[in-house]
């Protein structure tokens, strides 16, 4: 039985594990550093190490979905994830610190996986779409208060409260998920005897997946090529201070979460591709909304933010019709589709975030650049011919 989009809101702490994760010890980062004498580049492996964990763990974790079903992957992930915050808190050596980051990330992907592959199992189609913006609304807001809430744990107590604050979280997402737990094999009746190995070389060259993956992958490039440039542009081009700079992620996140809400009520009155397409003409304008820097005398840090939140804006309607789109033939294969899109995104995210940072400009010509790229590579996508492979060997239909 298909669950209503209420049934969603259980699933929310568990979409925040890997975000949370990630975000909440940044503003820890100088007290580590001091704690193991260690210099900043070495701390940043803290971050780098967990972005690529995540991606692995969603690449491994994926099959192992669709074998087992989702709460087994669950179980395992947010085990890693506990276990490892445990042992951060009582590490000893930053090098131990960094290995024990690794699995948290391995674990956190692995929970991402589970909860994403977890909804069309769990709705119809057409509500999918809006758990997926729902989702996106979740994930909009913890990059706001999850370092503000490591500040206050590192300056009230130490740098070990923002991991035990995270071990505490993943027993309540225990809790939680005990009361509604995520589809397993039995719940979903799956049969992928016939999926197997194939099925990620079929997933590349179904038309669905491939515009989908790409909303997602390009669209949430230009979030983390937002969050690398920031502090360059507002921080030290505009010299705006660090107790403003929150608010202006905030009133970003705003811009995120408004898309977010707004997808939910187009998804199902208009086509995932329509949506896609919509989102894709205002990372153009966004595009060409940097470039507005050229013509003005007067240049203040609004000339940046305002393209970026309506970037962002965009990118929430890329994610959510993007997801939809990509998972929408392999409901009984969702493990492998939504690790493969999952860690696609990371990948080029990371790829492109490296390549606009490393260029960068005080001009902002390669921010310019890539959101016109993203922008016309997502467009000219949904113009792909329609007789590419539908999966139908692959793609077994819920019995009714």
């Amino acid at each position: 039985m298909k669950e209503k989009l209420s049934y969603s809101f259980w699933l929310f702490p568990i979409v925040a594990v890997s975000s949370l994760g990630l975000d909440i010890f940044i503003p820890a980062l100088p007290a580590i550093n001091d704690a193991f004498g260690a210099s900043q580049q070495s701390t940043q492996l803290l971050i780098s190490v967990y972005v690529f964990a995540l991606s692995i763990g969603q690449l491994i974790f994926g099959p192992y979905i669709d074998k087992h079903g989702c709460q087994k992957a669950f179980n395992i992930g947010i085990t890693l994830c506990a276990a490892a915050s445990v042992a951060i808190v009582f590490s000893e050596s930053l090098s131990l610190l960094v290995l024990m980051r690794f699995v948290q990330g391995l674990g956190a992907g692995t929970v991402a996986v589970s909860v994403f592959s977890s909804v069309p199992k769990i709705f119809k189609k057409e509500i999918s779409g809006k758990v997926f913006g729902l989702f996106s609304s979740v994930l909009s807001v913890v990059p706001v208060l999850a370092p503000l809430l490591g500040g206050l744990l590192t300056a009230v107590f130490n740098w070990e409260a923002c991991f035990s604050f995270l071990a505490i979280y993943m027993i309540f997402c225990i809790l939680v998920n005990r009361y509604k737990p995520l589809p397993s094999k039995v719940d979903v009746n799956q049969d992928t005897s016939d999926a197997g190995r194939n099925l990620y070389a079929k997933l590349l060259t179904t038309r669905s997946f491939i515009i989908g993956c790409m909303a997602c992958s390009l669209g949430f490039s230009t979030q983390l090529v937002f969050f690398s440039s920031s502090p360059l542009v507002i921080i030290e081009q505009f010299g705006i201070g660090t107790e403003y700079f929150g608010l202006l992620f905030a009133i970003n996140a705003f811009s995120i979460t408004a898309g977010s809400l707004l997808a939910v009520k187009l998804i199902g009155r208009c086509s995932e591709e329509s949506i896609i397409k919509a989102g894709s003409v205002i990372l153009l304008v966004s595009g060409f909304g940097f470039s507005a820097y050229h013509f003005m005398t007067d240049v203040n840090v609004w000339h940046f933010m305002a393209p970026s939140c309506l970037g962002s804006f965009g990118f929430a309607l890329l994610m959510s019709a993007g997801t939809t789109l990509a998972l929408s033939e392999f409901s009984q294969q969702s493990g492998r589709a939504s690790s493969l899109n999952g860690s696609a995104q990371l990948i080029v995210a990371s790829l492109f975030s490296w390549l606009v940072i490393n260029f960068w400009d005080s001009e902002w010509k390669t921010i310019t650049i890539f959101y016109v790229f993203g922008g016309l590579m997502i467009f000219g996508s949904t113009f792909l011919r329609k007789p590419m492979n539908r999966v139908k060997a692959t793609c077994i239909q819920p019995s009714k």
